[in-house]
């Protein structure tokens, strides 16, 4: 469904994506996940072709440079923060369902799906925040499109509006709409996400495939082997102690795990949160006992 091949993108001498390369599959959930500044939002603008980048980019197949406008047609984008007009929810609808050349009635239907029926009268400024998102992915499936893009789609939003919304990502990945999201929270990640791109200082340090949901078991099952630059691995060691990860060796710039599999996500989010920039990472089948 995506295909991003070695993005690079440049301002002036500042490297903002780096050599990015992944692929996301049909109805598959994908998580950029990373802290502010690692390039999530710029490589999201360049798959919307909102920037100009070295690389390619394809969705379906088709090279978003030759032909933008085919492929900016099969995707629907969620903003950090939405930029609505101060009118009804009904009438936002019916204003991008005309833009869009989108039959009427499947404002009721979009309606229905992201829970806002009951609110369809309101002022978009009499909404809260959870709201407000709920209506930009409504905005997001009047076209009739299976990849969304989400830039932050849980950010400056309370507990209870982000489980929300959460809901709502999952229940789309249910019905077979492929995803890629941007997040900065492990939490978020770990509900909704099949595949996370670990990203920091513009490059991907580790792409991780969750092949459970949760902590299934404390047992250490696996190794995982993390590389840092010279004078990082005390420092990295450190942090994860204080998160509570004593079974580590040190190899030269070298960090060792004894981890469990579905655990595997947190050291690394743990560290990127830190800014420690993790040069490599892979992680092996092993006899830890």
């Amino acid at each position: 469904m995506l295909s991003v091949v070695n993005l690079v993108k440049k301002y002036g001498d500042l490297v903002a994506v780096s050599n990015v390369s992944f692929d996301l599959d049909k109805g598959e959930a994908a998580a950029l996940l990373g802290p502010n500044g690692a390039g999530k939002s710029t490589l999201i603008k360049c798959i919307l072709g909102l920037l100009d980048y070295a690389g390619e980019i394809k969705v379906d197949g088709e090279n978003i440079k030759l032909n933008p406008k085919e492929t900016r047609s099969r995707i629907s984008y969620v903003p950090q923060e939405p930029a609505l007009y101060d009118i009804t929810v009904s009438d936002t609808l019916g204003f991008f369902a005309r833009l869009r050349k989108v039959d009427p009635e499947k404002t009721e239907q979009v309606l229905r799906r992201v829970g806002l029926s009951e609110h369809r009268n309101k002022l978009t400024s009499e909404l809260s925040g959870g709201l407000k998102q709920r209506l930009s992915f409504a905005i997001a499936l009047l076209s009739e499109v299976r990849l969304l893009i989400l830039d932050e789609p849980t950010s400056n939003l309370d507990r209870e509006s982000r489980n929300e919304i959460l809901f709502l990502i999952g229940e789309l990945r249910e019905k077979g709409y492929t995803i890629l999201f941007s997040s900065h929270r492990v939490d978020e990640v770990m509900q909704v996400a099949d595949k996370v791109i670990f990203m920091n200082d513009g490059k991907i340090v580790a792409v991780d495939n969750i092949d459970g949901r949760g902590r299934e078991s404390e047992t250490a099952d696996v190794r995982m082997v993390l590389e840092f630059e010279e004078g990082l691995v005390d420092i990295a060691s450190a942090v994860l102690r204080k998160e509570g990860f004593y079974n580590l060796k040190k190899e030269k710039n070298s960090l060792v795990l004894g981890i469990n599999r579905h655990e595997k996500i947190i050291p690394i989010q743990k560290l990127l949160g830190e800014e420690i920039i993790i040069k490599d990472f892979y992680v092996e089948q092993a006899d830890l006992s």
